[in-house]
């Protein structure tokens, strides 16, 4: 009786073992995708943003303007 309990218990813990190793690997892999994705994005960023000016030269001459006085 004690073998079939054993069994039972060892069944269950790799069940559960499986069920959160396919949902690490499916988490990783989607993780993965996203990363792959955005840098799929910004390796062509120059090709989708279509602002006016958008490749001009950055100008350095240009001074900051004082933050706004907090109310």
């Amino acid at each position: 009786m004690e073998l079939f309990r054993r069994d039972a218990l060892l069944s269950a813990m790799m069940a559960l073992l499986d069920t959160l190793h396919r949902w690490t690997g499916g988490l990783i892999g989607l993780i993965l995708a996203l990363l792959g994705l955005s840098g799929t994005i910004l390796l062509y960023e120059h090709l989708w943003i279509g602002v006016p000016g958008s490749g001009d030269p950055l100008r350095g001459d240009l001074t900051t303007s004082p933050r706004p006085p907090k109310s």
